[in-house]
């Protein structure tokens, strides 16, 4: 690579914390899901609902339609078995509060480590999801990750070390 070994181990670093951090993201939206769907199921009145809160966590996994795997086919069963409501609401919860957790959850956990905006990590996510599948939940952020690290390299070596605005003149 054309950079110098500090600029190389700070690539290295960086790709790094971006994978564990997004790792980080995955087990912490499995979790998200699983008590906020186990909870819905539970107001439906579904006995198992501690079971299925947990399948839905680690189904949570599968990019697109994971946990809404598990809650969907709970709401078609309850469709079928059950009064009307409780499939209208296991449906309604699990569309609005379940799928909607994981665009809130998963660039707050991993945009704690990584240093990129949320709205960049979110859209870094869906593009990564789009255009690599199941990977690209790990490759869009690295990616991205690394593409900012770069300009930010390359911003230091043509105007010197960023400087930090701390509101006093000057």
């Amino acid at each position: 690579m054309p950079l110098a070994p500090v600029q190389v181990a700070r690539l290295y670093r960086n790709v790094s914390d971006t994978i564990i951090a997004n790792v980080h993201g995955i087990l912490s939206v499995g979790v998200a899901q699983g008590v906020v769907v186990g909870v819905g199921m539970r107001i439906v009145g579904m006995r198992s609902s501690l079971l299925l809160g947990f399948a839905v966590g680690f189904a949570s996994i599968i990019p697109v339609v994971g946990s809404a795997l598990i809650w969907g086919s709970v709401g078609i069963y309850l469709f079928v078995t059950a009064p009307l409501w409780k499939s209208i609401f296991l449906l309604g919860w699990g569309i609005v509060l379940g799928s909607s957790i994981d665009n809130i959850i998963r660039p707050w956990v991993v945009g704690a480590r990584v240093e990129l905006h949320p709205l960049a990590l979110l859209f870094s996510i869906l593009g990564g999801v789009q255009a690599f599948g199941f990977l690209g939940l790990f490759l869009g952020p690295v990616v991205a990750s690394v593409l900012a690290a770069l300009f930010n390299m390359l911003r230091e070596e043509l105007n010197g070390p960023a400087r930090v605005c701390t509101g006093v003149a000057n």
